[in-house]
């Protein structure tokens, strides 16, 4: 098994990323329901830290797009949806080919 050791030294491997972001309007204070923008399914919502329930990170089952939801104004009455990148953009940004180079 192969254990990701984050607390060693890496030498830095800096590169910048294009974000899709998007930000939307929804009636204050109701539950925040969303769709992806990329194929128009329903978005499962995750809440990583419950004490911070202004940041979802929210996953589409049907095109496996992963997206960043920030509160942008109380009670969600208005936020930003801002696309991640998929595993193999982010290979490919870094020069790191495809799973079988890693």
């Amino acid at each position: 098994m192969n254990v990701l050791r984050l607390d060693q030294p890496q030498p830095p491997l800096v590169r910048s990323f294009a974000y899709p972001a998007r930000v939307l309007s929804g009636p204050a204070g109701s539950r925040v329901t969303a769709v992806c923008p990329d194929c128009g399914a329903m978005l499962d919502l995750v809440q990583p830290d419950g004490s911070d329930p202004s940041r979802v990170v929210a996953i589409c089952l049907d095109c496996e797009g992963w997206f960043l939801l920030l509160e942008v104004e109380d009670e969600w009455s208005r936020y930003a949806v801002i696309g991640l990148p998929s595993p193999e953009s982010v290979r490919c940004q870094l020069g790191l080919g495809g799973p079988s180079d890693s």
